[in-house]
């Protein structure tokens, strides 16, 4: 019951969040005298008009909405009127479109009447949701059986369920990080899309076979003068897996990462990457190597144009014709990006500039890409969504060393994880089996 619940109320916060982007654009129409963001808000509207297409396609119902009719017939009149609103909301979207198109083409005429049905919409539509989850929700947990949940849990992984199939949440996701990477600063975040990848890196592997050692470090000793800051750290990653570091600061995460790019120097042991033993590979040698780094702090190159820095990153490659590709592919990963390819590096915002720092890392076409910190200095909903583009090149089958204060993001993702704490390994183990351990728990998780 409660996972299936969790669905209807994530995607329910997700619907709620974009319609906070809407109003707010429409606030910046209507006080700043400014022409509506056509691009931003066709999108939006995009998203909220394939959302009532999926939960009412061909006339097919939600699973919960069916189950909860036959179980207590009485909440017929309830769920009519649910199926309906999304009925009537996908008919009112054409609409608004063309109000908008109207409007962004003849501005100011035709702001009022833009205006006044975007007020209408969001307001139907945020009843709606309070409608769902205030009743509905509460009427499905009293009435439905232990059977009918396990049915609808079961449906979750099904393409026939418009609501709590894996593919059709992912479209949704899609759609709603394309809308948060193109939100200005200051309104409502400015988070990261992850758009389709197609398998956009040629380091990405997708044959069966068993994966090998990729990175295998073995007794790794590192000082800062006369400080140890590594004590003795054995770590191996294989190829497609996600591998997540965690500890407190001042653990020694950033300098085992900066130790494996290279920037600082080992004192002891060994770190072997796709069978080269890297104690003489200078830094730059292991670029070409295939080791990418995104690190802590973003550390892009403040003067120079955005496309500069996107291009910074394939310097270890003469394909020229793979290079424009790529630059285009990281353009449609992070769409803002585009929109600022001439602007100052150093003029982004934060969440603009970590979107930089990945765009560039990525365009060297790593066989191991190292993330120090993503995370670090973002709203909520920028880390939300710098997740979920981890996630989907995990799922593309990118490599992924990822260094990360929030344990819990971290070992919710990873395939396997390692504890460090003062320059030594105290844990290793599958990301959720750390994730549910007791000393991870209290010290990392505030449990």
């Amino acid at each position: 019951m409660n996972g299936a619940i969790r669905v209807i109320i994530a995607e329910h916060g997700g619907v709620w969040r974009v319609l906070d982007i809407l109003e707010q654009l429409q606030t910046q129409m209507n006080l700043h005298d400014e022409a509506p963001d056509e691009v931003l808000i066709g999108t939006i509207l995009d998203y909220l008009e394939k959302f009532s297409q999926r939960i009412h396609r061909s006339g097919e119902d939600v699973l919960l909405y069916s189950l909860l009719v036959q179980r207590h017939p009485d909440a017929k009149g309830l769920i009519d009127k649910q199926i309906q609103d999304h009925v009537v909301g996908a008919d009112r979207i054409p609409q608004l479109r063309l109000l908008l198109n109207d409007c962004a083409r003849h501005y100011p005429q035709g702001r009022d009447e833009l205006s006044k049905q975007l007020s209408k919409f969001t307001f139907a539509l945020r009843k709606h949701i309070k409608r769902e989850e205030g009743i509905v929700v509460p009427l499905a947990r009293q009435h439905l059986l232990d059977s009918d949940w396990e049915a609808i849990v079961n449906s979750k992984d099904q393409m026939n369920d418009p609501l709590f199939g894996s593919n059709v949440r992912e479209e949704f996701s899609v759609l709603r990080s394309r809308i948060v990477s193109m939100t200005p600063t200051g309104m409502g975040g400015l988070g990261i899309a992850h758009a389709h990848l197609q398998q956009p890196f040629a380091s990405i592997a997708s044959d069966n076979s068993a994966p090998k050692t990729l990175l295998e470090i073995k007794d790794l000793t590192s000082h800062y003068g006369r400080i140890q800051a590594l004590h003795g750290i054995s770590i191996e990653i294989k190829e497609g897996e996600l591998v997540a570091l965690v500890g407190a600061n001042g653990a020694g995460k950033s300098t085992l990462l900066r130790t494996i790019s290279g920037i600082q120097p080992m004192s002891g042991g060994s770190i072997n990457f796709n069978g080269q033993d890297l104690a003489v590979v200078s830094a730059d040698k292991r670029v070409f190597a295939g080791i990418s780094q995104v690190p802590e702090g973003r550390q892009v190159f403040g003067p120079m144009s955005v496309e500069d820095n996107i291009r910074l990153g394939a310097y270890s490659r003469k394909d020229s014709a793979e290079i424009a590709a790529d630059m285009e592919k990281m353009y449609d990963l992070f769409p803002i990006l585009r929109q600022k390819c001439k602007q100052a590096a150093g003029t982004l915002s934060g969440g603009q500039q970590q979107m930089l720092a990945m765009a560039r890392a990525l365009m060297v076409r790593p066989k191991l890409l190292l993330l120090d910190e993503p995370s670090m200095g973002l709203a909520p909903l920028l880390i939300e969504e710098i997740f979920n583009v981890v996630k989907r090149l995990k799922k593309e089958g990118m490599t992924i060393f990822l260094v990360e204060q929030n344990a819990a993001q971290a070992l919710s993702l990873a395939d396997r994880g390692y504890v460090l704490e003062t320059g030594h390994v105290v844990l290793s183990g599958p990301g959720k089996v750390l994730l549910n351990d007791d000393k991870v728990k209290a010290a990392y998780l505030g449990m």
